[in-house]
């Protein structure tokens, strides 16, 4: 037999086991004594027992009262604690964040960011996830992170989204690619993160031909590993600036002018009344480091 019972119920009980009086309780527990007396009732009708004698001389507890007193107060004292110390928990600046991110970004900005927030939060631990943005919506509807970032405001009921930074993006070719032309850059091989790349589809389309498409030679999901496409192969690419530069810093990249665009990325959780304390502060660091950055 299943059997609910609110806790309330049982903390009436155990008011009453102590002064045994229904005038006291109710003073004690601030509730009308036809309430303390409705509780107990009910109590005894879900348990099946009587758990009180009540008789003009007062109130005492029956051998069932006596029971559940001894074998059931302290089991609820346990879980009053453990939900208070749950309770306090969520008020501090403790526990695990995680965030989902793409990869070359989040090396480049964000982990630092989480190990800056990291000095002065040293009870937080943050985990870093790098995935592609399907899968850090995916993990965020899920509950599986509690914090994404992404290229694309997201148009799922229940997230928050806020842009944070502006990225920018830019074309990028072998150190020997000095000064080519639109019809020289038509014709190269690109390197790209994958064949459907947003942001090489984004340039190319405004800045390059709307009448051929890029010829990809190699397809790969690390921006490293594109920037070595291009100055080992030779191919073209478009990227963030902020992943390229250390091959820019090595001489074997080069940055080709005039081709670039600005692309924001939005830090997203879901939309709650409720954040935690961790969460809370994480979600405002993020939010005021990424504002600096842009001021800056």
């Amino acid at each position: 037999m299943s059997i609910e019972i609110n806790l309330n119920f049982i903390r009436c009980f155990e008011v009453l086991a102590e002064t045994l009086s229904f005038s006291v309780a109710s003073e004690k527990l601030r509730l009308a004594q036809s309430n303390v007396s409705r509780q107990i009732k009910i109590l005894e009708e879900a348990l099946g027992v009587r758990l009180f004698h009540r008789t003009r001389q007062g109130v005492s507890l029956t051998p069932e009262g006596q029971r559940f007193r001894q074998e059931v107060l302290p089991l609820t004292q346990e879980l009053r604690e453990k939900l208070e110390g749950f309770s306090n928990r969520q008020k501090e600046e403790v526990g695990e964040i995680k965030l989902g991110c793409f990869s070359e970004v989040g090396k480049n900005f964000f982990m630092p960011l989480c190990l800056e927030f990291q000095k002065d939060h040293p009870h937080v631990t943050v985990e870093m996830l790098y995935e592609n943005e399907a899968a850090i919506l995916r993990m965020i509807t899920k509950s599986e992170i509690e914090f994404g970032i992404v290229s694309n405001p997201p148009i799922i009921e229940g997230l928050a989204a806020f842009p944070v930074l502006k990225q920018k993006i830019a074309l990028f070719g072998p150190a020997s690619a000095k000064n080519p032309s639109k019809e020289d850059i038509e014709s190269a091989p690109f390197a790209a993160f994958e064949k459907t790349d947003v942001l090489l589809s984004e340039l190319w389309s405004k800045q390059i031909s709307k009448r051929k498409k890029p010829r990809l030679v190699s397809v790969v999901n690390s921006h490293a590993s594109i920037l070595d496409a291009v100055a080992t192969i030779g191919a073209f690419a478009v990227l963030p600036v902020m992943s390229a530069r250390a091959h820019l810093a090595s001489g074997k990249v080069r940055q080709i002018p005039g081709y670039e665009f600005e692309a924001p990325l939005y830090f997203i959780h879901p939309q709650t009344e409720w954040m935690s304390r961790k969460n809370a502060t994480f979600k405002q660091f993020v939010l005021r480091r990424c504002k600096e950055v842009k001021e800056a």
